[in-house]
């Protein structure tokens, strides 16, 4: 139950990071910022991990800060694209750079299969997601909660 909630919140913050404060004229233009996307999934990660704790975390949350706030546009010259709009390739990019960001706990712990499994399914899984939905309310939305939901594999 207290993941699914943490989930919940995270696709919260990872959808509010991701609009501009017109998408939600009702809320305060603070809170509707790409610093809560940042700031928020990785409060949302931190407190997952406050069973079990380990020193790593801080290492793995900053890197989770980093990845979740970049699409990789940097790889659609590659593909011969603009980068004004985000392709398969950049979600599936986010998807495992966003996994990558848990090797310092990962390392310690030496979760080498839960992490290989998780790095697959969240690329794979967030790259089929926003393809899937046009809505990018559910899109992101849906992101940001299997970012936080997929811990349940490590």
């Amino acid at each position: 139950m207290t993941l699914i909630f943490l989930s919940c919140l995270s696709s919260i913050f990872y959808r509010l990071g991701g609009a501009s404060p017109s998408d939600f004229p009702y809320l305060p233009k603070w809170l509707v910022q790409g610093y809560t996307r940042v700031i928020g999934v990785s409060l949302i990660y931190i407190i997952y991990y406050l069973n079990n704790w380990h020193w790593t975390i801080l290492l793995s949350t900053l890197l989770l800060a980093i990845a979740v706030n970049s699409y990789h546009k940097w790889l659609n010259p590659l593909f011969k694209k603009p980068t004004t709009d985000a392709y398969w390739f950049n979600w599936l990019a986010h998807g495992f750079f966003i996994s990558l960001a848990s090797l310092p706990y990962i390392w310690h712990f030496g979760l080498w299969i839960p992490f290989a499994y998780r790095t697959i399914a969240l690329s794979l899984g967030l790259m089929l997601w926003s393809l899937i939905w046009s809505n990018v309310d559910v899109e992101e939305g849906g992101r940001g909660y299997a970012i936080i939901q997929s811990l349940l594999i490590l």
